[in-house]
């Protein structure tokens, strides 16, 4: 797997900021590495952890009581996932009616 560490260029979310606020952001990063089915972050854990896959997959999954495993999604190289951060526009006051 070609790892792409210290680099937020690929993430899509981020792709408006320029190459120095990129690297600005890059420069804030805890950077970690994972192995194959390890563990990433745990079902209702209480974080404010974004996370940015820069390489390779991950698979949103959890397991039911009788150990049944779900997969909600899969995510790829590029995309952010863990608790999303407030959107300006989601504190913006709803438009007015006539």
């Amino acid at each position: 797997m070609e790892r792409r560490h210290d680099t937020l260029d690929g993430i899509e979310i981020l792709g408006g900021l320029t190459a120095e606020a990129r690297r600005v952001l890059a420069g804030r990063c805890t950077w970690r590495d994972f192995k194959p089915h390890q563990q990433i972050l745990g079902h209702q854990e209480d974080t404010r952890t974004v996370l940015f896959l820069t390489a390779g997959k991950a698979h949103a999954t959890i397991f039911s009581e009788s150990g049944r495993q779900v997969t909600f999604r899969d995510i790829n190289s590029g995309e952010m996932f863990g608790s999303s951060p407030p959107s300006t526009a989601s504190r913006a006051p709803p438009p007015s009616r006539p």
